[in-house]
């Protein structure tokens, strides 16, 4: 009998573990590529610094930073910043909220209140907030309260414009329970307003503390005694590198902090019956497009901003004091036409264009390709996605003492500002737009045999194309933001920001607020501009 399998006593059995990376999954992979990338940036930062390519004062070693770390802990003035600068962030964070929710749930509830607000709301919510620092100072002086005003100007409109979506926004089934159980205005706001709008306005409070910390940065940075931005200032001008360096850090992490937490809130609070669809409480949009052909509405909203201009004028004239924060509207008028004359107005306000088109062009050109290089290669996501995400959570701002260290106050520090400010977000809205590919695409790819650049071409880039117009238009604001403020901390050359800070200095309001609505018509010129575009491009979705 032939024995075609031999006993077990017989046979060896083996087993051959395979290598530890051929076990591991694809995310496991990633997930250690993702750990080891700030890794290896430490060590490629303590390499270069002990090969001594660059001196000191301009790359400090790691060890160093971390060492003035703890001499700044155990000297308790890192704590005292921290601590002043927190308040400020808490006081103005939790004002401009409170006033927010109530405007954005009046606004989109009562349209007598919507129809009187809007022109004012809209006008307000184009001003750049940096351009208000110098009027800021002029009039409040550079205590607490213009700092908890314009940390209040930065949190206001996000929140508003997010709460009065959501109550607009309200399934219809929620308000027809409402009136059936005919509610009060306490139990409407308790049992059906609140809860529906909850997980939007989340997500609007993250936008707006984001903002916050940001604008608290930069302003701690232009004046202010204490707080973590004046610590970097201060290291700067003393050329301390590691405290600027320390600085940089600290705001790096509480930035991640704070939008981590509330992240984790909002996917929290996210229900499906809450996002669920229906029918919009209000039709009316918060822009000035559909007023225009509504006569009536139009007046309505016109008595707000005429009435304060009013006031204005009528307080100008009360006294030289109240005429030194109130300057009369003619004097305004005379200071336009004066720049006009002597051309300094279009000459500062080409450099400021100059410098804002250059950086917005290069930061979103950049940005466009990084994130394609992101979208395609999942290697080099995992690797590059930590640093960029850590880097991100830092103040734009926040980094300016440390450019300013590395690449003086000249032209071209201000113009890498202002492409950090636009590369960001074309990073992180091409990347999404590159990504969510629709599979059914690339079977038609390989059924016509498309090469890569051909597929790019006529499948990719269309899908992707308006994901990077938004970031785009998200770029725009914060390009302006980056410009002014650029040209009031760097205060060389040309530029409105160099512009207003003369005035400023010569305590000439009426120039401040010729450069505050330059700026301001600039910046919405260049908005749509950009608004234009996309119509033109998108006409295939139509």
């Amino acid at each position: 009998m032939k024995i075609l399998v031999n006993p077990l006593i017989e046979k060896k059995i083996v087993a051959i573990k395979a290598p530890l990376w051929r076990r591991l999954s694809s995310e496991q992979v990633y997930r250690l590529l993702s750990f080891l990338s700030p890794i290896l940036a430490l060590l490629v930062w303590q390499l270069i610094s002990y090969l001594q390519i660059f001196p000191t004062q301009i790359l400090v070693p790691p060890i160093t930073v971390w060492q003035t770390f703890l001499a700044l802990l155990q000297s308790g003035e890192l704590q005292l910043h921290l601590k002043d600068s927190f308040s400020r962030l808490l006081m103005g964070f939790s004002i401009a909220a409170t006033c927010a929710i109530l405007f954005g749930i009046a606004y989109a509830s009562l349209t007598s209140f919507r129809n009187y607000t809007y022109i004012l709301f809209n006008i307000l919510y184009q001003i750049p907030i940096f351009v208000l620092i110098p009027i800021f100072i002029l009039v409040f002086g550079i205590g607490e309260l213009f700092k908890i005003l314009l940390i209040i100007k930065a949190c206001f409109f996000p929140i508003a414009l997010t709460t009065a979506d959501a109550v607009r926004n309200i399934p219809k089934k929620y308000i027809e329970l409402g009136q059936i159980y005919k509610l009060k205005t306490p139990a409407w706001l308790r049992y059906i307003i609140i809860p529906c709008i909850l997980p939007p306005l989340i997500s609007g409070l993250r936008i707006a503390l984001g903002r916050a910390w940001l604008i608290l940065v930069a302003v701690e940075l232009l004046a202010a005694g204490t707080g973590i931005g004046q610590m970097m200032e201060l290291g700067r001008q003393m050329l301390r590198l590691d405290v600027v360096m320390v600085g940089v850090f600290i705001t790096g992490i509480i930035g991640f902090a704070l939008d981590k937490t509330l992240r984790q809130l909002e996917q929290y609070l996210v229900s499906p019956a809450l996002s669920s669809r229906g029918k919009i409480m209000s039709q009316h949009p918060l822009n000035l497009k559909s007023a225009f052909a509504q006569p009536l509405i139009l007046i309505k909203g016109l008595l707000l901003p005429l009435l304060l201009l009013a006031l204005w004028q009528y307080n100008s004239s009360l006294g030289a004091s109240h005429a030194y924060a109130f300057v009369p509207l003619q004097k305004v008028y005379f200071a336009f036409i004066q720049l006009l004359e002597t051309g300094e107005l279009w000459l500062n306000t080409w450099g400021s264009l100059k410098k804002a088109g250059l950086g917005f062009l290069l930061g979103s050109t950049t940005g466009l390709l990084l994130g394609a290089l992101l979208a395609y290669s999942k290697i080099l996501n995992a690797l590059v996605s930590p640093l960029f995400n850590s880097i991100r959570q830092v103040p734009l701002l926040g980094l300016t003492p440390l450019i300013a260290l590395w690449f003086g106050n000249g032209e071209q520090a201000k113009i890498f500002i202002i492409a950090l400010a636009s590369f960001f977000p074309m990073v992180i809205n091409s990347f999404q737009g590159l990504s969510h590919y629709d599979q059914k695409y690339s079977e038609v790819a390989r059924i016509y045999k498309l090469s890569f650049w051909q597929e790019f071409k006529k499948i990719r880039f269309p899908q992707a194309l308006p994901y990077i117009l938004t970031g785009l238009n998200l770029a725009v604001p914060f390009t302006w933001i980056t410009t002014t403020a650029s040209e009031l901390l760097f205060n060389a050359g040309t530029g409105l920001g160099n512009l207003m800070m003369k005035a400023e200095i010569n305590a000439e309001m009426d120039i401040l607020l010729v450069c505050a609505i330059t700026v301001t018509l600039s910046g919405i010129g260049m908005t749509l501009c950009i608004h234009l575009i996309s119509k033109r491009l998108l006409q295939w979705r139509v």
